[in-house]
């Protein structure tokens, strides 16, 4: 599969990608398009990660 095959969704902050090598069926990975440590996540980016678990 190619990184592009991957990509479900993706906006301006964040991208969520079906993980190739997942540990259970049906993982995901959610992260912030801009590389940073989770301590430099500001509150609206982290509301808006935990927001992007919910959807459907």
């Amino acid at each position: 599969m190619r990184n592009e095959e991957l990509v479900i969704i993706r906006n301006e902050r964040i991208i969520v990608l079906h993980n190739p090598h997942p540990f259970n069926n049906g993982h995901l990975i959610i992260a912030p398009i801009m590389h940073q440590s989770i301590n430099e996540i500001d509150e609206s980016l982290f509301t808006e990660l935990m927001d992007m678990t919910k959807k459907n």
